[in-house]
């Protein structure tokens, strides 16, 4: 965050992602969430995106991170159909919670969107 209160999403994220302390981490993680979810502008697919990606890293049984991060990967999918990150995701999230076939179509659907689809040009 700097002096006038404005957080860049993906710095705080990328130190989350880098961070060895668990606690550290998640503070981090939930500090962006947070954020995002209070002042984001909820109109933007990367904003979305971004909400999901901080719910994705958090630790597995996290009360709340799985409908998170479905929800706010729907919410991009919904601004930008075509948000291949959001895709991407998508099929990570469904694989981890053992839905093969969905993720599988997810994936698809990611390749599919090619790379010139991301309003945002950074790969997650």
């Amino acid at each position: 965050m700097d002096a006038h209160g404005h957080v860049d999403p993906w710095s705080a994220i990328d130190a989350a992602e880098i961070s060895t302390d668990d606690e550290e981490r998640s503070t981090l993680l939930e500090a962006t969430i947070d954020h995002l979810t209070a002042h984001g502008d909820h109109t933007s697919a990367d904003v979305e995106q971004a909400i999901a990606y901080a719910w994705y890293l958090l630790p597995p049984g996290t009360v709340g991170r799985d409908d998170q991060v479905q929800t706010h990967l729907a919410n991009t999918l919904r601004i930008d159909p075509q948000h291949q990150y959001a895709r991407l995701y998508l099929a990570h999230h469904d694989f981890d919670r053992g839905h093969y076939a969905t993720a599988l179509e997810s994936r698809c659907a990611y390749r599919c969107a090619g790379s010139a689809n991301s309003s945002s040009g950074r790969i997650r």
